[in-house]
């Protein structure tokens, strides 16, 4: 009996070594931290190939002290890294693409994104520019050639979402996806990738780059990256985040929360503001368990640090590369959809099928391994099944229903397809290959698709069903 208790005693303590790695390991912190400035955050990629150099941003934005307006400037520098010249720089905005009142209604907005441009500088010499929705034209006087670096100054103004807290103290929560001009990726055969059309363009995403943003503003300021510096000024504070290697940078406003932090798998930090000082060890051991998964069946998250901002009441979660804002009480009973918003920090923000066209590789893959975190192969391909007979059989099918059917729907049938006849073991091991080779990168054809075919082109079982349809069209 003694020797039992001893081996069982042994399993036990090997299993909560497992949880301990793998989970988080706890550190509550209600109070700021001190960040120094001069704190280096770099991207540290096991075995990925990062790409060429990249674009960096640096913005000043300042609000109004009733936050209703913000002006400001943006330096781009950028660096023509192809053999075809160009005697344009084109840039888009893409908060400013047009979004329907149901669209607002259902986020909860209460305004609109209009950020427009003032004026333009290249170079120390202003350059004239047309501004159409959310793409931004600059004509230069000469043209760049292979290896030429510019920097790109622009003035803007304009107003950012803002999302009513409480209409009646009339407390709002500001909130802005991507509202500072990014430029779009460039190909030596096309050259600018973009359609003159608002809301045509293209591509999803912006290229990955580093951004230095300072926001000053009455409210306490929380943004992508890390904050390394803060000052009070007559007309509120200022708050400076640096990010790099991101494709998007996002900022919340709102009131000042208290902070817990946490550590993540790998001793990467997770930081919690919320309006309660009551310990949040257990959403933190939830989230430390979803970045867990996705490190294995992955890659590595690479940034030091994930930040999650808590607003009670908000109707939908905002997610971007290394920040996420959220009701957290909807988040921790959500379990699918706490794994689909921060698989976003892999799927698309790090692995990304760029053209629209092609969105399915982004939307598919991320609902796909995120529900295959708590349901097989069947059980994904029993329900996908019966949605898409649903769908297909509807008289009455929207704009969004035949969107769900090409870019989520099928996608995960095809990619459950694929996992069922290479087996788990051999999937797991086609993804991690996939972001070795595809992380931060700007990619215009299909990388998972060509993993696959490069892989798995001689297993007489692969080529059939939604798997072929799929390798046909590319």
């Amino acid at each position: 009996m003694k020797k039992v208790q001893q081996i069982i005693w042994v399993i036990m303590s090997i299993i909560i070594l497992i949880v301990a790695i793998r989970g988080v390991s706890i550190k509550k912190q209600v109070t700021p931290i001190e960040i120094e400035t001069d704190t280096k955050i770099e991207a540290v990629v096991e075995n990925v190939k990062l790409p060429r150099t990249y674009n960096t941003y640096e913005a000043q934005i300042k609000f109004s002290q009733n936050l209703r307006s913000f002006e400001g400037s943006e330096i781009i520098k950028y660096v023509h890294e192809f053999q075809t010249p160009t005697t344009t720089l084109v840039l888009q905005i893409p908060s400013n693409a047009a979004i329907s009142k149901e669209e607002r209604d259902k986020l909860g907005y209460s305004s609109i994104d209009e950020v427009n441009i003032v004026t333009a500088m290249v170079e120390g010499k202003e350059v004239k520019f047309t501004q159409r929705g959310t793409n931004v034209t600059l004509y230069l006087e000469d043209a760049l050639n292979y290896k030429s670096e510019v920097e790109i100054v622009l003035t803007l103004q304009g107003t950012i979402y803002r999302v009513a807290k409480d209409p009646i103290e009339q407390s709002d929560v500001i909130l802005s996806k991507s509202f500072l001009p990014q430029l779009v990726p460039f190909e030596e055969q096309r050259g600018w990738i973009s359609l003159p059309v608002s809301g045509q363009e293209q591509f999803a995403y912006a290229e990955p780059a580093d951004y230095t943003v300072t926001v000053t503003s009455s409210k306490s300021v929380f943004a992508t990256g890390s904050l390394i510096a803060t000052q009070t000024k007559d007309n509120g504070q200022s708050y400076t985040y640096m990010a790099k290697k991101v494709r998007d940078f996002g900022i919340c406003m709102t009131d000042p929360l208290a902070m817990q932090e946490f550590f993540l798998p790998g001793d990467k930090r997770l930081i919690i503001y919320s309006y309660t000082t009551v310990s949040l060890e257990n959403l933190a051991s939830k989230v430390g368990n979803i970045f867990g998964y996705y490190n294995d069946i992955l890659g590595t998250y690479p940034y030091e640090e994930f930040t999650i901002v808590d607003i009670p009441e908000l109707k939908t979660i905002f997610s971007y590369p290394t920040f996420m804002i959220c009701d957290l009480s909807k988040f921790q009973t959500s379990y699918d959809e706490s794994y689909i918003q921060i698989g976003k920090q892999w799927i698309p923000y790090i692995l990304c099928n760029n053209p629209k066209s092609n969105g399915w590789i982004n939307k598919g893959l991320e609902k796909y391994l995120a529900y295959r975190a708590s349901t097989s192969i069947v059980g994904i391909k029993r329900s996908v099944s019966y949605d898409i007979k649903r769908l297909e059989e509807s008289t009455g099918k929207s704009y969004e229903d035949e969107q769900n059917l090409d870019e989520v729907l099928r996608p995960m049938q095809m990619l459950a397809d694929v996992e069922e006849t290479i087996g788990t073991e051999d999937w797991y091991t086609l993804l991690r290959q996939y972001y070795k080779n595809s992380a931060f990168t700007t990619s215009t054809n299909n990388g998972l698709m060509e993993e696959i075919i490069k892989n798995y082109k001689s297993e007489p079982r692969f080529f059939s069903g939604q798997v072929e349809d799929y390798i046909v069209q590319e």
